[in-house]
């Protein structure tokens, strides 16, 4: 048997505790299986690839139902493989057969994934009302049971990252894979970081002022101001330095008042009012 943390063999000693108690934690998908059944060998890597790349969002527990006839007697398992999904102590769904891994995902994401979803609908809520402390700890909670779930991993680093622990953030998302990084939440809060290194070291914002009043052509000076203005929330007159930059010069430091504007939208996201606004004059300024 694979040497995974999340597969376990069930039998009629432990069967209460591995699925029944666990199932009240985490969804627990139980394979009833015998060593003459075929399809059972070729559903078995299938669920045990799964298992690891889900990496806890279920537990697989396997029962060889020729060793175990009364757990799969009590079960009513007639077909082989058969295979059940627990949750809060009980059986609520199952499928037979040995199902293609696309058909086997499917399966599970209509259970496990709704559960995330539903968790991060009441973490939104909680913070809309204001209860930032509670939404945090509950996040940091569930991280430590699904570190790599990146819609709650995203969640909890814009929680420190927006209540000013930036480091705590950077953390967070320093821990995830890289293919795990090219999705919208983890952007946005990548373009954030990079958004807000931007302006260490910069000039203070009067001083700049007066540089763009003596030059407007002084384009450096614009840069800079946007990264200031980015940093302390003035998000639309950045993006209007940076949107300047690009009338002025498109070849400016390789570009960066278009690459800048750009990386603001993915901070924003694209449903913000200003990714809109801006994203259409930026297209203007280009043609």
């Amino acid at each position: 048997m694979s040497q995974s943390p999340h597969i376990s063999v069930g039998t009629q000693e432990n069967f209460v505790q591995a699925v029944i108690e666990k199932s009240k934690e985490v969804p627990v998908l139980v394979d009833f299986w015998a060593e003459w059944c075929a399809p059972c060998k070729n559903l078995m890597p299938v669920l045990a690839k799964l298992a690891d790349e889900y990496d806890g969002k279920f537990k697989l527990v396997k029962v060889n139902t020729d060793e175990q006839q009364g757990v799969a007697m009590h079960f009513g398992i007639r077909s082989l493989p058969t295979v059940k999904l627990f949750k809060d102590g009980q059986p609520v769904d199952e499928f037979t057969g040995a199902l293609p891994e696309q058909a086997v995902r499917q399966f599970l994401d209509h259970h496990i994934r709704d559960e995330v979803e539903a968790f991060i609908e009441q973490i939104d809520q909680a913070i809309e009302a204001g209860h930032t402390s509670d939404a945090q700890q509950a996040l940091e909670q569930a991280v430590a049971q699904l570190p790599n779930d990146v819609r709650i991993v995203s969640r909890l680093a814009t929680l420190k990252l927006d209540g000013g622990d930036a480091d705590g953030a950077r953390a967070l998302v320093d821990g995830l894979d890289a293919d795990q990084r090219d999705v919208p939440e983890i952007k946005s809060l990548l373009a954030r970081f990079s958004l807000a290194d931007r302006a260490s070291g910069a000039p203070d914002e009067d001083a700049l002022r007066a540089a763009i009043a003596a030059d407007p052509g002084d384009l450096k000076a614009r840069d800079q101001l946007s990264a200031v203005l980015y940093a302390r929330g003035d998000i639309e007159e950045a993006m209007q330095q940076l949107l300047e930059i690009v009338r002025r010069d498109r070849g400016y430091d390789d570009d960066t008042g278009r690459t800048q504007l750009i990386r603001m939208f993915e901070a924003l996201g694209s449903a913000n009012p200003l990714v809109k606004k801006y994203r259409r004059q930026l297209s203007i300024a280009l043609s």
